[in-house]
């Protein structure tokens, strides 16, 4: 998106931060609402819901493979 020389220096966080700022300037959403947005972004634990997800996903695959092919 937006490079600068120190792009390799930045954190995950401030890059993602700074790449939903930016997006949020081109709607013009005002800075208060760009800074509580992105601070509720932040705050999700994200890993945990993606692990969540996938352990679901992962079941429901293992009861339709047995609903189909039995079990082996």
């Amino acid at each position: 998106m937006f490079m600068t020389e120190n792009a390799e220096t930045l954190t995950f966080e401030q890059r993602v931060t700074s790449g939903l700022d930016a997006i949020m300037k081109v709607y013009e959403v005002p800075k208060e609402i760009r800074q509580s947005v992105l601070k509720e972004v932040m705050a999700m634990d994200y890993r945990s819901s993606g692990n969540y997800v996938f352990e679901e996903f992962y079941s429901f695959v293992e009861e339709k493979m047995k609903e189909n092919y039995g079990k082996r």
